[in-house]
């Protein structure tokens, strides 16, 4: 850590963490393990980084609730692209407005600190 105290304030400088070494049964999921339907949406991606490695499946194929709490930049956004295609593969044949909060049916949240899905709006 290093400080200085330039015009007026204090700036420090916290170097980053270095990670964790994966564990023996931790791995990336390659882009090619998704099903065939999800894999458009990380076109130019070889592999999902270790977070979303972590939750894929949750994500993808399950119903139950998420919370992912991570640091800016640390993929929650692909997170919630896993929570998404695994609604709109569980629901394809929705009609247009269904998922507009206020009209009767279901619909899912993406917040920037969680994902939420599948709250009653009705």
């Amino acid at each position: 850590m290093s400080r200085a105290a330039p015009q007026g304030y204090d700036e420090v400088h916290v170097p980053a963490l270095k990670p964790k070494p994966f564990g023996e049964d931790e791995r990336l999921k390659e882009i090619s393990e998704l099903p065939e339907w999800a894999r458009k949406a990380f076109a130019g991606m070889r592999s999902l980084n270790r977070i979303q490695s972590r939750v894929c499946n949750a994500a993808l194929f399950s119903a139950e609730n998420l919370l992912l709490c991570a640091p800016t930049g640390a993929g929650k956004t692909n997170v919630a692209m896993l929570a998404i295609l695994h609604e709109a593969r569980a629901r394809p044949t929705r009609r247009a407005g269904a998922g507009v909060p206020g009209r009767r049916g279901r619909h899912w949240g993406c917040q920037a600190h969680g994902v939420v899905r599948l709250m009653d709006a009705s």
